[in-house]
């Protein structure tokens, strides 16, 4: 009787052990993401979209997402100044809008900025998905004649099953 009670306890130990295992960590980038506004532009609030497919290899693999960082950059030598702040989201056929980072105000002068990422954001929805839209809130300080551009660059902390 003790060597079979030996027996279910290691079983269930190597069963919860197995079960508890988290997949394996990985970085996801997306640079230079080109964000754009068609002009003429007027002062207030604009949107803008970029679609993402998740390669074949992520799709239907990943378990956990996080955002780690946003940064913005001028696409031009105009620099960032037409922008008085900006609010990251993403957003997915299935999954509703979910807000993961925001810069307010963005600094004057400056031609790149770090959004502070939200430590509620839970990205994993949308990777879950394999297809979703990164969403860019641009708060538009001045009227604009020409299309603008925004470019971000993203990375995300990816847990993959093994």
């Amino acid at each position: 009787m003790k060597k079979m009670m030996w027996v279910v306890a290691m079983a269930l130990s190597i069963g919860l052990w197995s079960c508890s295992e988290s997949g394996e960590h990985q970085d996801y980038t997306l640079d230079n993401v080109n964000f754009i506004v068609s002009g003429p532009i007027y002062e207030g609030s604009e949107t803008a979209q970029y679609e993402i497919v998740l390669d074949e290899s992520l799709r239907g693999k990943v378990v956990g997402a996080k955002l780690k960082s946003a940064r913005i950059h001028a696409s031009d030598s105009a620099g960032l100044s037409m922008l008085g702040s900006v609010a990251f989201s993403m957003v997915g056929n299935k999954a509703d809008m979910g807000g993961m980072a925001v810069l307010n105000p963005v600094p004057s002068g400056s031609s790149e900025a770090d959004l502070s990422v939200s430590a509620e954001a839970d990205p994993t929805v949308y990777f879950e998905e394999g297809r979703f839209y990164l969403v860019m809130e641009l708060g538009i300080n001045q009227d604009w004649d020409a299309d603008l551009s925004v470019l971000g660059d993203f990375v995300f902390d990816l847990e993959v099953k093994k």
